[in-house]
């Protein structure tokens, strides 16, 4: 929302979404891979959804079957479905 509607660029929503979740009072449950997420949406510019399921599968050493080719740019195994490519 904040980069297809308000048109603000990933890496300015990366960096202010990652002061956030690094501030005083604020715990989210894995700091590390929303980091990870952003900086990933922001550098390789995929959308966050996308960056977050490669940073956790990653985590997880797991593979992620997806149509969505940008897996492809985020480090982590991709397969594609069956009959798709």
């Amino acid at each position: 929302m904040l980069s297809s509607f308000y048109k603000y660029p990933k890496k300015v929503i990366a960096e202010n979404l990652i002061s956030f979740i690094c501030a005083d009072g604020i715990y989210p449950e894995s700091r590390a891979l929303l980091i990870l997420a952003l900086k990933d949406m922001a550098e390789k510019n995929v959308n966050f959804v996308d960056a977050y399921l490669a940073a956790l599968a990653g985590n997880q050493e797991e593979a992620i079957c997806s149509f969505e080719v940008d897996f492809q740019k985020l480090g982590v195994k991709w397969v594609a479905p069956p009959g798709y490519m």
